[in-house]
């Protein structure tokens, strides 16, 4: 058992650096755990801190086409973290028990963002408790004593106000009605109205919130609701006019609201299904039916590496049962090349009735390769052909799917496998069969040789008393050129050779049928894994709104068109998964992107592990993450700026 459970991983590890390909820069070294924020931005780009900014005099931001744009009509991305902790239950942003607000906010900066989505609560503005001196606020406040006797909304207040002072735009973003961590299906959160608040009490705090940062210049946009979702009081769509279920008709109202508090804000509309879809954007296009959203809307999407739609969850499944196939061939790789040496060390060989068995293996390749190609089929064009990539409503209904789905997979992959082993295994475990059965034969040909030599002494005219065969065994045995000597010589230097012709023939048949089943599935793991189908999937759930295909001018003429910003995304990991998403966030007109989060703790004494920062809300946690985000930000800056010189084309 531990030889299987080792074998696999080792295989696997050559298996996966020879489909996948992953690459790691070859410069990860110049980034260290602990390397300060302004330290790392030097070392990878040479763009000034204050490009990074967005100066007051390119303020308010606009829409155009799938693009933001300034005040004076040049391309602006909204590169922003997110700084959370307010929308929960204590209240207050996480962090401010471990440093200075002003010294987080400068680290932002100095990070290399622009901006910041900042979530926060209906409780925090409606609550019970709203006025309220912070709950343990020595605790949760330690390192900003000032603050310590204030409500969590003028914390929020002093928060905004920090950020700004930085040179910082600031995204408002409605997160929860309730101060608690988001999300699932149970929390009773997944709409914009909850059984403890109404929909009157999120439009007012919209509003109050909105107004109440009117005069400053730097809070240019509102994220009205934060991952709209089913929930135990019904199921969202678009379009519907259902007032309890409508959530295009719930942002209408809340819009409106917001640009009647603070006309120049940027109005940002979450996806539903937890901002995973934006499909029904175009049958009821928001940013052209109500006129005050002209120029003024960006909607929003949310990506982890565990968001797919039900084609994207195929592909998954598929992809997990490729892995473990590849890993179970090399451990029976691994095996059966173990017991294959330990039984030549001992001198044994396979039978030559199994030499002349050997044209079973053309057979099992020919097998392999129908079982695999009928794989391709299943998967690829069965998937496309009947799964919906732009879908949420099937989510829920995709059980009995993939339950079959998994059937069918087994039901091919699993014969191929068996068959495979029973190739690999079963030949040489009958190396020592067919070692004790040569040993049997032997003994067998040994004594009907004696027993012939033996009767045609007794035959001559010798007049010597006739010999029995247990007498004459060891002369004649010990007679040299004697039939049977020269028999059990043959015999004995067959059993002691080690490798013979014909059993390196039966092995690299053995091998080879292996290796073909491996490679048959490496195409497949590699479409499963490649950009190409992470691409796919995102445009069919949200990216077609930017416009792929058209030209820059043909993008902000086309009606159907619009800015998509991704909200929310993060990983603990430098996967497969974040370096498809920075692909995709650099050859993609997206408005911009949010990093989740900037924190370093969950809560005072919980580590977030995807935090761009650690607890002490100074060290880097992944330097690997900011420098692959600074450059991002780069590239896209560099871009903004080549539109400003040559100008739409």
């Amino acid at each position: 058992m531990p030889l299987i459970g080792v074998c696999p991983n080792l295989a696997n590890t050559w298996l996966l650096l020879w489909v996948v390909q992953a690459k790691v820069p070859a410069d990860d070294t110049l980034f260290r755990e602990g390397t300060e924020p302004a330290r790392v931005l030097a070392s990878d780009t040479t763009v000034a801190l204050s490009s990074w900014l967005v100066p007051l005099a390119e303020l308010p931001l606009r829409t155009q086409g799938p693009f933001v744009v300034s005040a004076t009509g040049n391309r602006k991305t909204l590169a922003c973290a997110n700084w959370y902790g307010a929308h929960m239950s204590m209240r207050v942003n996480n962090g401010l028990n471990k440093r200075p607000m002003h010294d987080i906010s400068k680290t932002i900066a100095e990070l290399g963002f622009n901006c910041v989505r900042l979530p926060f609560s209906l409780d925090m503005v409606v609550g019970n408790n709203s006025s309220d001196r912070i709950s343990n606020a020595e605790e949760l406040l330690a390192a900003n004593p000032e603050l310590q006797h204030l409500s969590s909304l003028k914390v929020f207040d002093a928060t905004v106000q920090s950020l700004t002072d930085a040179g910082l735009l600031v995204i408002l973003n409605n997160h929860v009605s309730r101060g608690a961590w988001c999300c699932d299906n149970q929390d009773g959160e997944g709409l914009w109205w909850t059984a403890e608040f109404s929909e009157e009490d999120w439009l007012y705090s919209l509003a109050f919130i909105a107004k109440r940062y009117r005069d400053n210049q730097r809070v240019v946009g509102f994220d009205l609701r934060n991952e709209i979702r089913d929930s135990p009081l019904g199921s969202p769509d678009w379009g519907s006019g259902n007032p309890k279920t409508d959530w295009a008709l719930a942002a209408t109202k809340a819009g409106l609201r917001v640009l009647d508090a603070s006309p120049e804000m940027l109005i940002i509309i979450s996806g539903i299904s937890y901002s995973m879809f934006l499909c029904d954007v175009p049958r009821h296009p928001l940013h052209l039916i109500v006129p005050e959203f002209r120029n003024r809307t960006i909607y929003t999407s949310h990506e982890y590496d565990w968001y797919r739609s039900v084609l994207g969850e195929s592909f998954n499944v598929a992809s997990i049962m490729c892995r473990q196939y590849m890993r179970a061939l090399a451990g029976v790789l691994c095996v059966a090349l173990l017991l294959a040496l330990g039984q030549m060390l001992k001198g044994r060989v396979l039978p030559s009735c199994f030499y002349r068995r050997s044209n079973v293996f053309p057979l099992s390749l020919i097998a392999t390769g129908a079982l695999t190609t009928s794989c391709y089929v299943l998967v690829i064009i069965v998937g496309r052909r009947f799964l919906d990539g732009c879908s949420s409503s099937s989510m829920s209904q995709s059980t009995a799917f993939f339950k079959s789905y998994i059937a069918v997979l087994t039901a091919f992959w699993l014969p191929s496998l068996v068959s495979g082993s029973c190739l690999l295994i079963v030949p040489v475990l009958r190396m020592k069969v067919a070692s004790e059965a040569i040993s049997s034969e032997d003994s067998e040909i040994e004594l009907g040789e004696l027993h012939m030599q033996v009767a045609d002494s007794n035959k001559g005219l010798d007049p010597q008393p006739k010999l029995t065969e247990m007498e004459a065994a060891p002369v004649l045995m010990g007679q040299a050129g004697s039939p049977v000597a020269n028999l059990a010589s043959a015999r004995k230097s067959e059993r002691t050779s080690l490798i013979t012709p014909a059993l390196r023939r039966s092995i690299f048949a053995q091998w080879l049928t292996a290796l073909a089943m491996a490679s048959s599935m490496a195409p497949l793991l590699v479409f499963l894994e490649s950009y190409e189908v992470f691409e796919e999937s995102l445009d069919l759930r949200w990216g077609f709104l930017q416009g792929s295909g058209l030209t820059d001018s043909e993008k902000i003429a086309h009606p159907e068109v619009a800015p998509v910003w991704l909200g929310e995304f993060g990983t603990a990991g430098n996967s497969i998964w974040w370096k498809h998403m920075m692909r995709y966030l650099s050859h993609h007109p997206v408005a911009g992107w949010a990093y989740w989060p900037v924190n370093g703790e969950k809560r005072p004494g919980e580590d977030e592990s995807y935090g761009l920062l650690m607890e002490d809300m100074q060290t880097i946690r992944h330097p690997w993450k900011v420098k692959d985000l600074q450059k991002l930000a780069a590239d896209k800056l560099a871009e903004d700026g080549l539109q400003r010189e040559l100008g739409p084309g």
